[in-house]
């Protein structure tokens, strides 16, 4: 008996087709941080993806560029001097799991963030690897439905927290929602 339940389970997975396909697709929707940067920081993605997809499981990558910037004032104020952190583009690897079989996915993964500074030391930068969670839908496998809540711990020196009005922690933590059709 300590034998037929895992064969079953095996029969269960294997009995559909192993592989479902390599797909591409283009996608665009919304980046908007909601801690760490905090002015201005909402932004349109536009970017691509390259998923593998087996039976229950599946494999992600995409690539975004984003059009998002942030105006932060440093302590004396807006008339000494301003300074911009703006995301530039970002890089997400993603395990795909789908309980069904079909439609719905959660997914977990990595991002690297491409912070671009302007008119402040560049060291002020000290993270762009973080971590991301979501939910998604794939209809008849064209049309990717996506939402997912992106984490960087550590990304912003904390002296520049200190310093920076604006910033108000040194983790950035935000969401993304996309959607895509693939060829």
């Amino acid at each position: 008996m300590k034998r037929v339940f895992p064969l079953l389970i095996a029969a269960c997975v294997f009995s559909a087709p192993v592989f479902a396909g390599l797909k591409f697709g283009l996608q665009a929707g919304v980046y908007s941080p909601t801690k760490g940067i905090d002015d201005g920081d909402n932004g349109i993605v536009l970017g691509g993806d390259l998923w593998f997809k087996f039976t229950v499981v599946g494999f992600k990558i995409e690539a975004f560029y984003v059009d998002s910037s942030g105006r932060l004032e440093d302590e004396l104020g807006s008339g000494f001097g301003e300074a911009e952190i703006s995301v530039k583009n970002m890089f997400n690897a993603d395990f795909m799991w789908f309980p069904l079989g079909t439609t719905f996915f959660a997914q977990a993964g990595v991002n690297l963030v491409n912070y671009d500074v302007d008119e402040i030391n560049q060291d002020v930068i000290d993270n762009e690897l973080g971590i991301e969670f979501g939910l998604g839908a794939s209809v008849f496998d064209k049309l990717l439905v996506q939402g997912k809540i992106l984490y960087t711990p550590n990304a912003i020196e904390d002296d520049a927290v200190d310093t920076i009005t604006g910033l108000d922690s040194s983790d950035v933590r935000g969401y993304m929602v996309t959607i895509g059709w693939h060829f």
